[in-house]
């Protein structure tokens, strides 16, 4: 099976979005292959400037509203994800039987499930998106082969701009997963994402607002951003484990419950060696530096330091002070390229209104950092 990396599966899921040809996403568990073809459909929908809504979360009378307004149904892209754990027997799919009376006859028709109906009506566009496929039994699986093939339901077929995206994990994921029959696979694409790189993980926690000390950390020690080991009782640790460790942590300084909860999320032995690369964060005197520059020269061999250094100064950003930016400015210019950029840009993160504004006000920003750096920051 043919394996990809991030992007290549963006753009794949744009293609076969806009040819309206189904493709089948596999990889191991954590890796993101949810939150890519997610984030791909919100650019297709900015790309066509419609409003990008997720099916799931909009309330039952919201749903009725599209079902019955054609004007919601022109300007919104819709995002229907239904999970393999969730389909059943496949009546989340096909619904339910319909007795009918008529004269004098009786006769049974499929009463569709409100997203499937939905995605029936004209003007409706979006992407159907089957997680976790593989996890479905082989019954639901059988009801996917008009899906994807006449992409259709019983006797009601989509309108034509929607896609069919699916994904699931593969056999080294442990997670009971269901052989997808040769034929089912002979009617869509199939991939198999990769896990991500240090650097593109940095980068999605960098857009998403992802905490600066776990970015300055995974610059540090690339290989710990995905290791598992199926046969083991331990915790592992996934892309989706730093992600969720983001928001776990954010706003907590304490060293001991940091912890307590990194331990939670990632596995003990990588949780130790974060707290040890947070307490030597702690350890550095940044108001010292930031008055004496240049002294920052003299950390040449302590690439640990430099990477924690980035992640303290940045920390600064949230008492929006314009001396410490400038001062923040005026250090970079003293420090290797490598860190100069990621310390520039964990600021710029932090706060981009206020790194934007002052930044044009710095004498120091504009004659030496951004004819330098400003590449990387915009």
């Amino acid at each position: 099976m043919k394996q990809v990396n991030h992007q290549e599966l963006a753009n794949l899921t744009k293609l076969h979005y806009n040819k309206k040809i189904p493709i089948n996403v596999l990889g191991l568990f954590g890796i993101g292959k949810s939150a890519v073809v997610k984030q791909t459909a919100k650019e297709i929908a900015n790309e066509k400037k419609k409003e990008f809504v997720e099916w799931r979360r909009l309330t039952r009378d919201q749903k009725i509203e599209f079902i019955e307004s054609e004007e919601l149904r022109r300007k919104n892209f819709v995002f229907i994800e239904l999970r393999g754990t969730h389909l059943g027997d496949g009546s989340d799919l096909k619904g339910i039987i319909n007795l009918i009376k008529q004269n004098a006859r009786d006769y049974v028709e499929w009463d569709v499930p409100i997203a499937i109906k939905y995605m029936t009506l004209p003007y409706t566009d979006g992407i159907l998106f089957l997680d976790e496929r593989n996890l479905a039994y082989p019954v639901v699986q059988s009801a996917l082969y008009q899906v994807l093939y006449d992409r259709a339901v019983g006797d009601v077929t989509f309108t034509d701009d929607w896609g069919v995206i699916s994904a699931g994990n593969t056999m080294q994921s442990k997670a009971n997963i269901f052989d997808t029959p040769l034929p089912l696979r002979d009617r869509e694409s199939e991939v198999e994402l990769q896990p991500p790189t240090a650097d593109d993980l940095v980068e999605f926690l960098l857009k998403n607002k992802g905490d600066n000390r776990i970015i300055a950390y995974l610059k540090s020690h690339p290989l710990d951003v995905f290791k598992i080991d199926v046969k083991s009782a331990q915790k592992n640790t996934t892309p989706r484990s730093w992600d969720q460790l983001s928001t776990l942590i954010d706003g907590i300084e304490d060293l001991e419950q940091l912890g307590l909860i990194c331990a939670s999320r990632i596995s003990e032995g990588i949780a130790i060696q974060f707290c040890a690369f947070l307490k030597t964060r702690q350890e550095i005197n940044v108001e010292k530096l930031l008055n004496d520059p240049k002294s920052v020269e003299k950390m040449s061999d302590r690439n640990d330091l430099k990477y924690a250094l980035c992640s303290a100064v940045a920390g600064l950003i949230k008492h929006k002070n314009k001396d410490d930016l400038d001062k923040i400015f005026k250090l970079s210019t003293f420090m290797e390229a490598e860190f100069a950029v990621l310390m520039l840009r964990l600021c710029y993160a932090m706060d981009e209104g206020f790194f934007r504004t002052n930044g044009l006000k710095s004498k120091v920003y504009l004659n030496d950092v951004f004819p330098t750096y400003g590449k990387y920051l915009l």
